[in-house]
């Protein structure tokens, strides 16, 4: 593997995902770059309590499910499968604001590539079990109903063994 990772791999494929999002115009002209919530920055800590019009749509990527296939693709290979989520939460109750920031997402990250620029660490990505519910989730609604969708990012990796075993506890 070629890939040199100033940091894990679950963070640098986050920052993959929100690089290619930030990156594309037509992803950038619907979210303002304050709205694009990076968990993984220094300077995060909570969200916000409430939402005000300013605020949508907002778009947060979380970490969910993790799997490892410790002894992988082949002898010296760890396979590991990370998803996010992408949760977009919209001010409007009409659809076609909610329709055109997931047709950005998807061309923003068609573009990064099979890899998002990561070369050797990502094998693919797949996109899984979006869905958009009109009254948003509890944890999202925030005080108003609003449209919430969420898009599931699989992101395939492999990672030589001997790279994590090297990592000091």
């Amino acid at each position: 593997m070629s890939h040199s990772m100033a940091t894990d791999p679950f963070t640098a494929a986050s920052s993959a995902i929100l690089k290619a999002l930030q990156s594309c115009s037509a992803f950038a002209a619907i979210v303002r770059p304050g709205n694009l919530i990076d968990m993984t920055a220094g300077s995060f800590e909570r969200f916000k309590g409430q939402l005000q019009a300013s605020d949508t749509p907002e778009v947060v990527l979380l970490p969910e499910a993790f799997e490892l296939q410790p002894f992988g693709g082949n002898s010296r290979v760890a396979s590991l499968s990370q998803s996010y989520q992408l949760v977009a939460t919209h001010e409007s109750l009409r659809v076609t604001p909610v329709n055109a920031l997931k047709y950005a997402a998807m061309a923003a990250l068609l573009r990064a590539g099979p890899d998002l620029g990561l070369g050797g660490l990502v094998r693919s990505w797949e996109i899984r079990q979006g869905r958009d519910d009109a009254f948003g989730q509890p944890q999202w609604r925030r005080a108003t109903q609003r449209w919430v969708s969420v898009m599931s990012i699989v992101v395939h990796m492999e990672l030589d063994r001997s790279v994590i075993l090297s990592t000091q506890p």
